[in-house]
Order: structure tokens, then C-alpha cells, then sequence
């Protein structure tokens, strides 16, 4: 007889009136040396025989006090990474927020080259008396000074048609640019040329919110686009060529009118 840890799986001890196992239980108390074990004679069943739980019929297999404490395995440790490799601070650049690949560099440019070409298509066409100016008188200036470079660039810069139609050509151009870019990305939030490439113009950090774009800020977009253009010609280029070029370096490879229209260039995976 006595207090000896309950069978039943408690962490508290169950009293043994010598024959069975009774419903006292107690919390266990702190001994100052281990109790001597128990054998047949002393009044302690070698074996415990199967105890049904109060209200159920569930069986539940009893413990003795010599067998081992259960315990609980130890933790496994997770990686969060795939083999414990970390991305690199440019591997995350390349990333939207929500986790959607930005487009490269090479793919913008692919994708401007074809969208250009349209919009100088469409252009040509619907400016087809400027465009005939323009190429007559250049043409003919050039033949008359076949073989100096510099008296063709003299002779162009003083016929005040050819200007004339060059920069009507350059400003339908522009407008036609603008237009084109926000139908497209409002419609379908890319350009034709964006859309060969699997390209799409998002918000910041919504890549994965690329059915359309809001048409303010399509339109926002466009408009900064066309600003940059208009100023690029007093500035030979250097502007426009700058904001070309910033994706390389910026860390979410935005050019000025996605700075300023709160945009970003992803491209969609492979299905």
C-alpha cells in the first residue's frame, strides 16, 4: 500500500490499498532519496492491469513508476530557405513585395524597340505629307553634298522645311507615344511590345495585381513619358538616356515617369 505514480499517464500520484488501484490522487511530493523498488511482497502488483477511464471505455495502457518519463522530441529547425541558402541582397531587388520577378533591363529595351516601331508605323501614315517632305529635301540635300559630312549637317540645319517637317514628325511622334502608352495600359496594363515580351506595368508592389492599370495613373505614366521626351530635345538626348538607363542601378528598377507614376515592370513566368 501507498502513494506511487498514477498509471493513468497524471502527473500527480495514485494511492494502492494493496489490491487495487484507488481514485485518491495527490500531488507529488519531493523525497530525499529514491524509494526503494517494489516487488511481489511487498504488497505491489508486478504488472498493472488495464484501467477503464471514469464515463468512457476507452482502454488506456498504465505506467509504472520504473518506466522512463515520455519526452517530447526535439524541435526540428526549419531552414527558410531551400538547403539553407539565403537570397542575395540582389537577388531581393529583383522582386516586387508580393514576391513578382521584374522584368531585366535587355527585355525593356526589346520590348521599346517594337513598340517604337509601331507608333513610327502609325505615324508615318497618318503624317505621310510631312514624312514625304522631309525625306525629299533631305535626300536631295545630301546628294548635293555627297562626300562631306559637314556640309550636309550645314545645309540641313539651314533649310527651314525640312525643320519644319522634322519637327512635326518628332512632336506626332511624342503625342502618338503618349496615347498609345496609356490605351494600352489602361486596357490591359501593357504595351503591344510589353505584351510580346510577357511584361506588365504594375503598381509599386502589386505584381500580382497585373490585369490593368488605374487609368490616372496610366495616364500619369504616359504624360511624364512624353515630358521626358519634350525636354530630351533641348538636352540632345541626355535626359531621356538617363532615365533609359536608371533600371540598371535603381533598386527597383523604375525610370522616371515609373518614379513618378508609382509603377513597376515585371514579367509574368513561363506557364
Amino acid at each position: 500500500m501507498g502513494w506511487y505514480p498514477d498509471p493513468g499517464g497524471s502527473e500527480k500520484e495514485r494511492y494502492w490499498d494493496g489490491s487495487r488501484w484507488t481514485r485518491n490522487l495527490r500531488a507529488p511530493r519531493e523525497v530525499a532519496a529514491p524509494a526503494a523498488r517494489h516487488d511481489r511482497q511487498s504488497g505491489r502488483p508486478e504488472t498493472l492491469d488495464p484501467l477503464r477511464t471514469q464515463g468512457t471505455h476507452k482502454v488506456v495502457r498504465r505506467r509504472s513508476a520504473d518506466d522512463p518519463q515520455p519526452t517530447a522530441p526535439a524541435p526540428r529547425r526549419q531552414e527558410p530557405y531551400p538547403g539553407g541558402q539565403y537570397p542575395s541582397e540582389r537577388s531581393r531587388e529583383a522582386l516586387t513585395s508580393d514576391g513578382v520577378p521584374l522584368a531585366g533591363w535587355w527585355w525593356r529595351v526589346l520590348a521599346t524597340i517594337i513598340d517604337m516601331a509601331l507608333v513610327w508605323v502609325v505615324v508615318a501614315i497618318v503624317m505621310h505629307g510631312q514624312f514625304s517632305t522631309f525625306m525629299t529635301r533631305y535626300m536631295n540635300l545630301a546628294t548635293q553634298n555627297l562626300g562631306s559630312y559637314n556640309a550636309i549637317i550645314q545645309a540641313v540645319s539651314g533649310d527651314q522645311q525640312l525643320l519644319a517637317a522634322s519637327m512635326a514628325i518628332t512632336r506626332g511622334t511624342i503625342i502618338g507615344q503618349i496615347v498609345y502608352q496609356f490605351a494600352m495600359l489602361a486596357i490591359c496594363s501593357a504595351s503591344v511590345g510589353q505584351l510580346v515580351c510577357r511584361l506588365r506595368v504594375v503598381e509599386v508592389d502589386h505584381g500580382q495585381e497585373h490585369r490593368r492599370l488605374r487609368w490616372w495613373r496610366a495616364l500619369l505614366r504616359a504624360a511624364v513619358w512624353g515630358a521626358v521626351e519634350f525636354v530630351s530635345q533641348a538636352t540632345l538626348g541626355l535626359l531621356e538616356l538617363f532615365s533609359y538607363l536608371m533600371p540598371l542601378w535603381q533598386r527597383r528598377r523604375q525610370t522616371i515617369h515609373d518614379l513618378v507614376g508609382g509603377t513597376q515592370v515585371i514579367r509574368l513566368p513561363r506557364d
